[in-house]
Order: structure tokens, then sequence, then C-alpha cells
């Protein structure tokens, strides 16, 4: 089994002023109310053959030429979005040496690309509940291809303020065009985004989320999803949320063990099958859990 780290992942201090760097824009996001955009120089990042959903792809906005009080407006309304828990309208600070219509290029090339069903996919990995489990998910070499010339990549995550360096990794040794792109089985955890950030809202609690449990909500989805054949996201994610709350008190559990098999199979429902554990029985995981998270440290 992969093992994935989280470690490099950590939150910075919020910036203070935004007078450099370029912004990823998801007007999808943005309510022309608060902010006027439309005399700043927006540029566009549209692949190939995008045609009637150019509408639905990210803008970017070079700081260096954007007024002083639009900087600033910028930053505050990311600040206020984030601690509010909005759908992203600024998605991203790119640092670097190259100049914004190369970077539009590049991110443009790396939108589309294969379902690895013989279909086509989008994939919004500059939206920040995305990118932070892109920066986990995907090999050194993958996520130095996404950074292209760009040399940090700032975004907001529950709340809190991230900043990653592109990574230091050796070229590939392959001719492969699009060395960014997520393998077979990376791209289920990228179907997995929405899920994996609802259960770990859920796991929180009203504590912030900890991408740390990202990977283990990850395991967690694709056991519901591949070993009990549960089909609902919502069942998925409330199975998820249990086995990493809970940990091995939930995954070991007697009663539970006797009825996976007739989940798995469709004669019982998640619902029906949490419905045989007694209120001791959930008081007795919890201690347990508490317990265990006591030794390790977690």
């Amino acid at each position: 089994m992969t093992q994935f780290s989280t470690s490099h992942i950590r939150p910075k201090d919020w910036p203070q002023t935004w007078d450099s760097g370029i912004l990823i824009l998801d007007l999808l996001n943005h309510d022309p109310a608060l902010l006027d955009l439309s005399e700043l120089p927006l540029l566009e990042c549209l692949p190939a053959g995008i045609g009637d959903n150019a509408h639905l792809m990210p803008v970017l906005l070079n700081l260096s030429e954007t007024p002083v009080h639009i900087q600033q407006a910028l930053l505050v309304q990311a600040w206020q979005s984030a601690q509010r828990g909005d759908p992203p309208f600024v998605c991203a600070r790119l640092q670097g040496p190259a100049p914004a219509n190369e970077v539009a290029d590049h991110l443009a090339a790396c939108l589309t690309g294969t379902d690895h069903t013989g279909g086509h996919a989008l994939w919004r990995f500059y939206d920040p509940r995305v990118f932070i489990h892109m920066a986990w998910l995907l090999r050194p070499a993958q996520l130095q291809a996404l950074f292209g010339p760009c040399q940090q990549w700032g975004f907001a995550w529950a709340g809190d303020w991230y900043e990653l360096e592109r990574p230091l990794a050796s070229e590939p040794t392959d001719a492969d065009p699009r060395p960014w792109w997520p393998d077979a089985k990376q791209w289920r955890t990228v179907q997995n985004a929405v899920c994996i950030e609802c259960a770990l809202a859920r796991v929180a609690f009203n504590a912030k989320p900890s991408v740390s449990q990202a990977p283990a909500v990850d395991r967690a989805l694709r056991h519901a999803a591949e070993t009990l054949h549960l089909s609902l996201d919502s069942d998925r994610q409330t199975y998820a949320t249990h086995a990493v709350a809970f940990g091995r008190p939930f995954e070991d559990q007697p009663k539970l063990q006797a009825v996976w098999p007739a989940v798995a199979s469709g004669e019982l429902s998640l619902r029906q099958a949490l419905a045989v554990l007694t209120r001791d029985d959930w008081k007795l995981m919890t201690i347990m859990a508490r317990t265990a998270k006591q030794f390790t440290g977690s």
C-alpha cells in the first residue's frame, strides 16, 4: 500500500500584502457587486478545444499590474472567504520569474486529459479544495511538472494560508507529454476530493480539519466503495468518518465485522449495519480510540 506524507503541508502566516505574483481566479465564485474586475487585465486559461466551456475556466491576474487598492481588496476578500468556508474565488497565488502569459499557457495545458476509462476529463487542480490533496497524492515529479514555470504555490484551505515550493525532482526519463496528469489509481482520489473534504469536516466537527487525516479518509472511502460496495456518496462519507474518527476500534468491531458481508451483498444498508451497535458500543469505541491516540501521540 502506498504511504502518503503530508508533513510538507503546513500552514503559514497570511500575507500582509499582495504586491507581486499571479492570482488564479475562479469567476464562477465571484460576486461583481463586491469587487469590480471589468477594468483589470485578466488572462484566460483556455485549453485547446474547450469551446462552449470557456466560461468554466480560471483566469489569471498579474498583481504587479493591479492597482494597490484592488490588491488589498483581493487579499481581504480571500481571507474573509476562507474564514467563512465559501467556495474560493481567489484560488491561488503563484510566484516565480515566468511572465503571466507563459503561466496561463501552462495551466491551460494541465486542465484537460483522460479519465482513464476512454473519456475526457476536466481537472480542477487549481481549486484549493482539490490542490491540497494533490500536494500529498502526486509524486514529486508530477507535482514539479504541475507547477511548471512557477516556483511557489500559495493557497487558502480551512481558514489557513499555505505556501508550497516547487519540488526538486529529477526530470522524467520518458517522453510523457503530460507528466503532471494523475495516473489511473490517483484519478480515483481526484474523483473523491469532494467526499474527502466532507469527511474531514465531519471528523473535525467544530475544530479545523486536518490534512494529515486525508490519506486515511481516502483509503476508507475506497474501502467503502470497493469492498462494501457502497454507491452513495453520503454512505461512503459516513463510513470514512467513523473509520478515521475511531480507527481500529471501529474497523475491528465484532458486530460490524459480522454484518459487513451483508452490506457488501446489498442485503443490508449502511444505516442498518450501524444500527446493530448499542450506545455502550459507541461509548467503548470512543474510549478505545481516545486511549489509542494517547499512546500514539496523534
